[in-house]
């Protein structure tokens, strides 16, 4: 499958990508949007009897792409593919590191075993060090770019998927570095966070039946994206010239799931209705429907969010929430940021009153002689 392209519309015209992981999934499907812009392709991949065919399929459809066996655990494995791109094409204008281990089921971090921590570490943080390191100086030759692949994950951390949140961290502030580093050569590194059907996501639905209504839930778009429609233009673009001044950042490629600090994507903990209030004292806890792997649980659930108070005190003890107020006179909201150790308070006042804000949050609570208070966690980074 190839994107419909106008004459005229190729981006990545003469130019050299090498894409590791591109067997299938998000790496395929960005090494087929790029080869669409014109480029030529190499697939690096750890199983040619996979890889082969992805390249097979690409050049009968009129693309040059071939695939080079690469475990991108190894260096020597790297420089190696990195050397047959060069050799072949005479240059390289772009690294696209995708290639990591499987992610295991949600899995306690007590309960991660030492082969899956070296498999992750190996191919995300070592991997793109030792990529980067034999792409450098072709790049540099070419003016070119570099792209990793992170994740929410890797900004606002996982319950239920420590290590790979940590390594995703770890390869966001790694292209920081070298963006920062690699600029005076004239090199762009960036990263892509995205959320797609893989054949990784279509295995963690078979082991988490809900995860699907989840992603969709939080997703504002209100669909998965798609490895080669929604994720490969955007590699293209940060491949192309027209991203000629972009370096050092992150696209979230996520149809709206992971909005930062801004309260418009819902963090899969779960919501809670907390009571209904006259005037006088509204207590409760937030109840989570489950605990992110499946189970069922009770009580303040893991972010530790509490609504008290003779006034409707809200007490914020960690992480980023709004509070939804209806009463007679409509909704409002209340969104706050991520605090400090100590917890800070917002009064939801009675009728004639408006909130009392603490200086990290913001909006106002308009008056109302009924209050009915629902609380939503979102994502805390």
């Amino acid at each position: 499958m190839s994107p419909d392209l106008a004459p005229g519309d190729q981006l990545l015209e003469g130019r050299v990508v090498l894409v590791t992981g591109g067997a299938s999934g998000l790496g395929l499907g960005m090494a087929t949007a790029m080869a669409a812009h014109g480029a030529a392709v190499v697939l690096a991949c750890r199983r040619p009897e996979t890889g082969e065919p992805a390249a097979v399929q690409l050049r009968e459809a009129g693309h040059d792409v071939r695939c080079v066996r690469c475990d991108v655990a190894s260096a020597d494995d790297l420089r190696a593919a990195v050397e047959a791109t060069v050799t072949a094409h005479g240059r390289l204008d772009c690294m696209v590191h995708n290639a990591i281990a499987p992610t295991l089921g949600p899995t306690r971090i007590q309960d991660v075993a030492q082969d899956h921590w070296d498999a992750m570490m190996a191919t995300a943080i070592r991997a793109t060090f030792e990529g980067a390191r034999a792409a450098h100086p072709h790049l540099r030759e070419a003016g070119g770019s570099m792209i990793l692949m992170t994740s929410a994950a890797g900004m606002e951390g996982s319950a239920s998927l420590p290590v790979y949140a940590m390594v995703k961290a770890a390869q966001r502030t790694l292209a920081k570095g070298l963006a920062a580093e690699w600029g005076a050569d004239g090199i762009r590194v960036n990263c892509i966070a995205p959320v797609a059907l893989t054949p990784a996501m279509e295995r963690a639905y078979g082991e988490n039946p809900v995860l699907h209504e989840r992603l969709l839930e939080r997703t504002p778009l209100g669909r998965i994206g798609d490895p080669l429609d929604d994720v490969g233009p955007v590699a293209v673009f940060l491949a192309s010239e027209m991203a000629r001044f972009i370096t050092g950042q992150t696209l979230c490629v996520d149809g709206g799931g992971f909005l930062g600090l801004c309260p418009g994507g819902v963090c899969p903990w779960g919501s809670a209705h907390l009571g209904e209030c006259g005037g006088g004292t509204t207590c409760g806890h937030l109840a989570t429907p489950d605990d992110g792997r499946g189970r069922r649980v009770s009580g303040g659930g893991p972010l530790g969010l509490r609504l008290s108070a003779p006034e409707s005190q809200l007490a914020v003890l960690a992480g980023v929430l709004a509070t939804g107020v209806h009463g007679r006179t409509g909704g409002a909201q209340l969104c706050g940021t991520r605090l400090p150790a100590d917890p800070g308070f917002g009064t939801l006042g009675e009728g004639g009153e408006e909130l009392v804000a603490p200086a990290h949050a913001e909006g106002v609570i308009h008056p109302v002689h009924r209050l009915r208070v629902d609380v939503k966690v979102h994502h805390c980074i």
